[in-house]
């Protein structure tokens, strides 16, 4: 179903084999917050917790990227079959529904 359109998801870290944590800096206040919540036992660890966030994020945009290809595909599909209405169609019903009158032709 996909093609080139997500080519570029499989050079993501996620397809390689596991590795090192890289080295990040936070900003103070993330470090503390996170601190805080490997204190109050809502984290294992700050590793831990960073893994889990980013993710969550990357499970997020893989989501939205089927979801959105999905959708591309699907209108692709109704264009071939005929299913679609043009620009100046679509533009004369909102005026008709909206009792605007569409200008005169040049």
């Amino acid at each position: 179903m996909f093609g080139k359109e997500t080519r570029w998801l499989n050079n993501l870290p996620h397809n390689k084999p596991e590795r090192e944590m890289a080295q990040v800096r936070l900003d103070p206040k993330i470090d503390s917050y996170i601190d805080t919540l490997v204190e109050n036992g809502e984290a294992s660890s700050k590793e831990d917790y960073v893994n889990q966030v980013l993710q969550e994020r990357y499970e997020n945009d893989q989501r939205a990227a089927a979801e959105f290809w999905s959708e591309v595909e699907e209108g692709r599909a109704d264009i071939e079959a005929g299913r679609y209405t043009s620009v100046e169609e679509a533009f004369d019903i909102v005026r008709r529904e909206l009792g605007l009158v569409k200008p005169a032709a040049k």
